[in-house]
């Protein structure tokens, strides 16, 4: 036979399908062949001319046969039989469509196409869907996603890693999105994949194999499914069309033709901060000043790098890159008075962008006349007819301060006074650089880095009156605190410097941070040793400024931020000379301690200057002072009275010490419990290889109503998982809570519960990792297993009313964290430091049981629960007493106008105290007529929320269990500017809280009775902020937890492998010793065979399940 080498063509008339090519002969036959077989199947058809007459019926019928999602078939012909079967080449375009067929119904969704391939031979496509979600249609102009949900059980559909769509459903199971609903979660340019509530893909049911659609005049989009058509794949481009870019000294001007107006944004390559170039939102074109750009540039504080140009519509700013029709030659701009160039140019992708660079150093110099707490005096030699002094953070010049300049007979005044106080808000030192933004004698507005003026060159006032800065020491300047009236040592602080280029800039940080950096003083911890009764240290100093230092004593300094606490140390200075030190102090637990934790510091005198002794805090440990604190944890232990001391290596590497009460279960006999423990798992390890065991847990495993009870809950209740266990203390009132689920309850400090800690394999909790043990004790061989061991947060409730340092990323206390919207996702990336992938959005648990329970009870009732305050820690009563935090909510509970108000509204308040509170609950006089008080644990707070018709807090996250429940709040925040200092925070309480904010008794009051008269609704102005802060409003949390919850116990190990010749994760190696108190060996020998026989009982038992 001749080989076909001419294409062939196709006609597809009313009921036939015409394949015509000059090679075709009487004597051959079309044939078809399914994809993936070697099996060859006649097609009828009548040939005359060099045609082949194909009936579309008879060519359906054989194809109906189909009960397969998709199936794919290449069109051969043949003339004799042991000719080769040759494969018909198509003229059309590849993936086009020559023939389609298609019917649609509520059973199933059939289509057949004919289509050229991408090799240019023609293949026949066979689909029958009826299973699952398929994408059946899209309709461009009611701009309509149409899918059929053959199954009728799916509840949500999403892209993967978005949030939840909102759809419509008809009866039939048709579904239909709305293109601004769908594409609102999708970033231009990111293909994504449809998903639906379980993440299952999708199915994509279009004919067309690349669909393209028109969303608007300068959008489109792109689906495109695999070979199988089991998956829709979507990605979001640009259509910006240019027309002319012409690009001078003076102006850029582009030319394009939309039908809606757009805005022009200016972009550092690797920042995230957009800058709005154009003021005049045109359909027809950009025209810009390059002065214009220049200035932009500046104000972004950078003379280097990369700047791409974007776009965006003007109601909403969605940024799509500036894409050219055609690329424009490379063309450099200058510009009079500025000290950078910009060069434009196309992409590679034909975007436009400009590249800065530094042409020659225009600073300002400066002399510095004085500067304090409230303002800063600067003269210039150079004329100007105004001046801005700009505060810009060295790693993020988007966070600055802007003070303007106030010209007078010395030069410039720039009081930066409350630009100061906002800095010392903010918690995180940091380093920033001084700009000027002056305007030139010709009007033109430039930005200059701050230097110094050498001395010798100053003559704008006397010298007498400027700051001279003559040699290294000198270069640092006094250290200004940020926090007034307050002699707390942990303060923010400022200190003016110049850098080694001579720039002016500021050191934000702690007082002895910033001083330790002046003086360029070392220490370390030399030895530690101990008795009995006390401890003993000695500590090695010394500087590198030849400063005449003189180390007067040791110090263990409070954490506490508001309250300056200390505790002086009996020194004694061991040896030395003019540049080193060696001071002894030996200490034991004392008196006037109060919790939590200690740093040790040194108290210095600089005897060159009259200023009072600073503090310098001693870091480093030597290693074998190290060996000595990690080993015999338990024997550290000092006592007085109810409260123990203990020393503790930090996350850093430093020395620090514990002063805290002693728990109840912190004793000799659980403390061998744990060491026997350790050898049993080791034991038993090789039986739990293939076991994948969940421990989930509560706040000091006390707890059996917050999310990692309804977690667990739902996996006993709804999945085959049963290797899940819950810890919590036989003792607490919640443990009732557990009893269904008996066998699978770990009692906090049971043999069994020390065994399957050492085993577990994953820690699900609402709390940290340590909350399942002892949130003080790290070092002991269960802490350290436990802090190798993964945790999935459940988080105990919404973040971004307080930091919560504790939970970033570099504290190494969560491995991963369940969120409850995309709100909060984007703070735990971008503020505590975990990647996307580390984190999903999947709702809290408890979320699931609640619902609005006000009618089942007669009354209003009003929830107050005021948070706990961490400069609080450690308290007597009598000092609690004269806290303000007693005062005022002592003076709030007890208002006679609270009382009317409440009693003429038949309602009641509920006063639950914060589990810190539990020392001083019985402090409040309370009128039990219309207040019920409560302390944690005494009633199930997420019952007590359903029931409530108003919320009062002040930090606490149960404000947005409230809010999510959609009842309103008001935030009691009397303390607000000592918190902010003492705790910080991520929102904006300005604009981002979602209820009346108070700073008084008397404005609480008032709110409560506007509440009332509102019928307890939530405000209009609150009530939209819901569908910004809230991503699921279903009952599924539990669900999506699960699902994420098996995919990282999938990817944590592979099955059957266990660490270090199959020794569970975690376990310790090294020898503990406890003092000589504890059990005997014989005791530990009955306590470790008589474990080991009842484990292997649960063993057996797992198995059988």
């Amino acid at each position: 036979m001749e080989i076909i080498y001419q294409k062939t063509d196709i006609n597809v008339e009313k009921d036939k399908i015409l394949f015509s090519n000059p090679q075709f002969t009487s004597e051959m036959k079309l044939f078809l062949r399914k994809r993936g077989t070697k099996n060859y199947h006649e097609i009828p058809a009548i040939i005359s001319k060099g045609t082949f007459n194909v009936s579309v019926d008879r060519l359906q019928e054989i194809l109906n046969e189909n009960t397969e999602e998709l199936l794919r078939y290449d069109l051969y012909v043949k003339q004799r039989e042991n000719d080769d079967f040759e494969a018909l080449i198509s003229e059309e375009v590849p993936e086009s469509n020559q023939y389609e067929s298609l019917n649609s119904t509520s059973v199933a969704h059939k289509f057949i196409k004919i289509y050229t391939t991408l090799g240019n031979s023609f293949s026949i496509a066979t689909a029958n869907f009826n299973k699952g979600i398929v994408l059946t249609d899209i309709d461009e102009q009611q701009q309509l996603f149409i899918l059929r949900d053959f199954s009728n059980t799916i509840n949500e559909i999403k892209w993967n890693s978005g949030k939840p769509l909102v759809y419509s459903r008809n009866d039939d199971g048709l579904i239909t999105i709305t293109f601004s609903e769908a594409l609102n979660d999708i970033p231009l340019f990111k293909e994504k994949n449809l998903v639906s509530s379980v993440n299952k893909m999708i199915k994509c049911g279009l004919i067309q194999a690349d669909y393209r659609c028109q969303v608007s005049s300068y959008e489109e989009i792109i689906i495109k499914s695999n070979a199988a058509q089991s998956i829709v794949k979507l990605k979001r481009t640009s259509l910006l069309k240019t027309q002319n870019v012409a690009i001078n000294q003076d102006r850029i001007n582009i030319d394009y033709d939309l039908a809606n107006p757009i805005k022009i944004f200016l972009k550092k390559r690797g920042n995230q901060e957009y800058f709005l170039l154009n003021s005049n939102f045109e359909t027809k074109g950009f025209s810009e000043s390059q002065e214009r750009i220049f200035e932009t540039i500046e104000e972004d504080l950078a003379f280097s790098g990369i700047y791409d140009f974007f776009f965006s519509n003007v109601e909403e700013e969605e940024y799509y890159p500036l894409n050219l029709s055609e690329a424009i030659l490379p063309r450099n701009i200058f510009s009079h008075g500025h000290g950078i160039s910009l060069e434009y140019y196309s992409t590679k992708n034909g975007n436009l962008a400009a590249k800065i660079d530094k042409i020659n150093q225009i600073d300002c110099q400066g002399s510095l006349i004085s500067f304090e707490h409230d303002k800063i005096n600067f003269t210039f030699e150079e004329h100007f007819c105004a001046v801005q002094l700009i505060i810009a953070k060295r790693k993020n010049k988007s966070e600055k301060f802007i003070v303007q300049g106030e010209k007078d007979s010395q030069g410039f005044t720039f009081n930066w006074g409350e630009a100061l106080q906002e800095l010392g808000k903010i918690q995180v030192g940091a380093i920033y650089d001084l700009y000027l933004r002056v305007v030139l004698d010709n009007g033109h507005s430039v930005i200059r880095r701050l230097v110094n003026k050498e001395l010798e060159e100053q003559n704008q006032v006397d010298d007498e009156k400027l700051v001279e800065i003559e040699n290294e020491k000198q270069r640092y300047l006094d250290i200004i605190s940020l926090i007034d009236d307050s002699d707390n040592i942990h303060n923010q602080s400022i200190q003016l410097y110049l850098t080694l280029n001579n720039g002016w800039s500021l050191n934000k940080g702690r007082g002895y941070n910033l001083r330790k950096t002046n003086y360029k003083i070392k220490t370390k911890v030399l030895s530690f040793s101990e008795d009995e009764e006390s401890y003993t240290v000695s500590v090695l100093l010394s500087n590198q400024t030849n400063s005449q230092l003189d180390y007067t004593q040791l110090v263990l300094v409070n954490r506490n931020r508001l309250i300056h606490y200390e505790t002086i140390l009996k020194t004694e200075k061991i040896g030395a000379d003019s540049n080193q030190m060696i001071l002894t102090a030996t200490f034991s637990p004392s008196a006037d301690m109060v919790p939590f934790y200690y740093d040790l510091f040194v108290l210095v005198n600089d005897l060159e200057n009259e200023e009072e002794p600073f503090y310098i805090q001693i870091k480093s440990l030597d290693k074998k002072a190290e060996k000595i604190i990690s080993q015999n944890v338990f024997l550290h232990n000092k006592f007085i009275e109810e409260y123990m001391m203990y020393p503790y290596i930090t996350n850093l590497g430093d020395l620090a010490f514990e002063f805290r009460l002693s728990e109840r279960f912190e004793n000799e006999n659980n403390y061998a419990k744990e060491l026997q423990a350790e050898k049993v798992a080791k034991i038993l390890a090789p039986k739990f290889v293939n076991k994948k065991i969940w421990i989930v847990f509560e706040k000091n495993s006390q707890g059996g109503h917050d999310n990692g009870f309804h977690f667990f809950k739902y996996v006993m209740e709804n999945t085959n998982k049963r290797d899940i266990y819950y810890v919590i203390d036989p003792d607490s009132p919640e443990y009732k809570n557990l009893l269904p689920y008996k066998e699978n309850v770990l009692e906090f400090m049971s043999e069994k519960y020390f065994i399957y800690l050492f085993l577990a394999d994953l820690l699900i909790a609402s709390d940290t990792k340590f909350h399942v043990y002892n949130t003080h004790v790290k070092s002991s061989p269960l802490g350290k297993a436990i802090s190798q061991k993964k945790l999935i947060y459940l988080q105990h409730g919404v973040n971004g009313i307080k930091r919560v340092p504790a939970f970033h990323k570099i504290s190494n206390l969560l491995d991963f964290v369940c969120v409850p919207d995309e709100y909060e996702k984007q703070m735990v990336v971008n503020q505590w430091g975990y990647d996307e992938t580390e984190v999903a959005v999947t709702g809290l648990a408890r979320w699931d049981s609640y619902e609005d329970k006000t009618s089942t009870i007669s009354y209003k009732q009003i929830f107050v629960m005021p948070t706990w305050r961490k400069w609080m820690d450690g308290m007597t009563k009598e000092q609690f007493l004269n806290t303000p935090f007693y005062k005022e909510y002592s003076a709030f509970l007890s208002s006679e106008q609270l009382k009317k108000v409440i009693l003429e509204n038949n309602a009641r308040i509920s006063f639950f105290l914060h589990p810190y509170f539990k020392n001083y609950i019985d402090l409040f006089n309370i009128d039990e007529s219309f207040i019920d008080k409560y302390g944690y644990l005494d009633v199930d707070m997420g019952e007590e929320i359903q029931k409530s018709s108003l919320m009062i807090s002040d930090y606490s996250s149960v404000l947005w269990d409230m809010f999510y429940l959609d009842k309103p709040v008001i935030f009691y925040q009397f303390d607000q500017e000592d918190y902010l200092v003492s705790e910080g925070t991520y929102m904006d309480y300005e604009t981002e809280l979602f209820g009346d904010v108070v700073f008084d008794s008397k404005d609480v009051i008032e709110s409560i009775s506007k509440a009332i008269s509102n019928n307890y609704k939530i405000e209009k102005k609150y009530e939209s902020m819901r569908e910004q802060y809230f991503t699921y409003l279903d009952h599924n949390n539990s669900e999506r937890i699960y699902q994420v919850v098996k995919e990282i116990d999938k990817s944590n190990r592979k099955t059957g492998e266990k660490k270090e010749n199959n020794k569970p994760v975690g376990i310790a190696t090294e020898k503990i010793v406890i003092n000589k108190k504890s059990k005997k060996e014989n005791n530990r020998q009955k306590f470790t065979l008589r474990v080991i026989r009842k484990i292997k009982r649960e063993f057996k038992k797992m198995r059988k399940r």
